[in-house]
């Protein structure tokens, strides 16, 4: 009887770890998988200016080094700090994947750009997601819109969902202006313009918005 007991307490213990998340655990102190930036359905405006540039670069040399600058750099890109969250773990394999297989040719274009359905791009977005060291947890990703030289804006959406289920739990757009100098830097100093946003305020707005505080 006592052994079915224990046995029967494991089982609760495990459902509770693996339990799916909720827009609670968004705002609330624990751990968060970062999937990296998925620049899977992004755009780049005239990033090169009068230089040229490729999609073949974009795809294959600033994006994995836009995703390095942030896993290199983290107590200056501090998702920790951020949304108030920690551990912070890193599983970006899956969006690295995604990302090397963009179509070069369509990623580069002359005039602005936006999401024109953006709750269905991002939950397909995440619904690509698998693989990797974690099947369970808060993952969190940032969707890029676009990168938009003439603009001076770096759009993106901050995306937090439930790993087991794929239930994106939030997802709210942000514009950052880029500075700094050369290509991976200037637009990496986009995402670290908001990053401070939202720890200024947008982290507070949120939690209003979505009456978790």
């Amino acid at each position: 009887m006592k052994k079915l007991i224990f046995f029967s307490l494991l089982l609760l213990a495990g459902h509770t770890l693996s339990a799916q998340k909720t827009i609670k655990d968004v705002f609330s102190s624990g751990e968060v998988i970062w999937y990296g930036l998925d620049f899977s359905y992004a755009r780049f405006n005239s990033i090169y200016g009068v230089e040229p540039g490729s999609g073949e670069d974009i795809r294959d040399n600033l994006i994995p080094a836009w995703n390095k600058l942030i896993l290199v750099e983290p107590r200056k890109y501090d998702m920790g700090t951020t949304f108030s969250k920690g551990p912070v773990k890193n599983n970006i394999q899956p969006v690295t994947e995604i990302n090397s297989k963009i179509d070069a040719s369509q990623i580069i274009v002359e005039s602005s750009y936006k999401f024109d359905n953006p709750e269905e791009v991002i939950a397909s977005a995440v619904r690509r997601y698998q693989g990797g060291e974690y099947d369970s947890g808060l993952g969190l990703v940032f969707v890029i819109e676009s990168f938009d030289k003439p603009a001076l804006e770096a759009s993106l959406y901050i995306v937090f969902f439930d790993i087991a289920s794929r239930e994106v739990l939030l997802a709210e757009r942000m514009v950052g202006v880029p500075v700094g100098f050369g290509l991976r830097n200037h637009w990496a100093g986009g995402i670290y313009a908001v990053l401070k946003q939202i720890q200024k305020t947008e982290y507070k707005a949120w939690q209003k918005k979505y009456k978790t505080s």
